[in-house]
């Protein structure tokens, strides 16, 4: 019978995890995030290589993060992750990174969904899955910008390909090198003075191996910018970051 509702791992920010400027890059939240999920479907018989036993397999729909302070380069962070009580065909998970005195730095929400390997239509989830966990009731971000809403006359910034760095077990490209993607799209001067305080992604088609792609980008304001990544004609994904002044957070 399973038991193990939370999962929790400590890690050690490393040069390849900031920026530029030392920030703690995007991606690297997201890669935190997916590297103890990973981890904790592996312990509740839920992960990759147990679903496709069933010919299915995960994918992530929606995640939402929100940053209180930024972890430094060499601190000390505890990743902590937990699945919140499934629907009929989304299952949501939270996330928290803390820093070594236990303090909030970083919050986060994602829904994940189950599609049949070969038609990769979405499924309902098998309630089996999930019997015997008593499920954790409190919310990492109570009220989450789940949809990121599409926008109309977007720059182009710049075009490029799904590389073989970019893809992972289902042959799909990753959910942090779609932020990475994202991210990209910015110029240092652009974001010299600013640090991302939230961001909410959309992932709405999959991209595969050599797949070319457009990355768009438009302000509705100095600090709330929308990008979109576009792929055959219709977008891929969708992000919307908001950015703070650096109070040295």
């Amino acid at each position: 019978m399973k038991s193990v509702c939370s999962y929790t791992r400590k890690f050690i920010v490393t040069i390849y995890d900031v920026d530029f400027r030392g920030v703690l890059k995007p991606s690297s939240i997201l890669n935190y995030f997916q590297e103890v999920a990973t981890s904790h479907s592996l312990e509740l018989k839920v992960d990759y290589f147990s679903l496709l036993k069933h010919n299915e397999f995960w994918i992530l729909s929606r995640i939402c993060v929100e940053i209180d302070k930024y972890p430094k380069l060499g601190d000390e962070i505890t990743v902590v992750t937990y699945p919140i009580e499934p629907r009929m065909v989304d299952c949501d998970r939270d996330y928290y990174i803390l820093d070594k005195d236990g303090n909030t730095l970083i919050r986060g929400v994602s829904k994940w969904l189950i599609l049949d390997l070969e038609t990769h239509k979405i499924k309902r989830v098998n309630p089996n899955y999930f019997s015997g966990i008593e499920f954790i009731d409190k919310r990492a971000i109570e009220n989450p910008c789940w949809k990121v809403e599409p926008a109309d006359n977007m720059k182009e910034i710049y075009q490029s390909a799904v590389r073989l760095d970019d893809i992972d077990f289902n042959h799909h490209m990753n959910n942090a090198k779609y932020i990475t993607a994202a991210f990209n799209a910015f110029s240092p001067e652009e974001i010299l003075d600013k640090r991302i305080k939230s961001f909410s992604i959309n992932f709405l088609s999959e991209m595969s191996f050599n797949q070319e792609y457009v990355v768009k980008k438009l302000y509705n304001s100095q600090n709330d910018v929308i990008i979109e990544i576009e792929s055959d004609n219709k977008p891929a994904c969708r992000a919307q970051l908001l950015f703070e002044a650096d109070n040295g957070l």
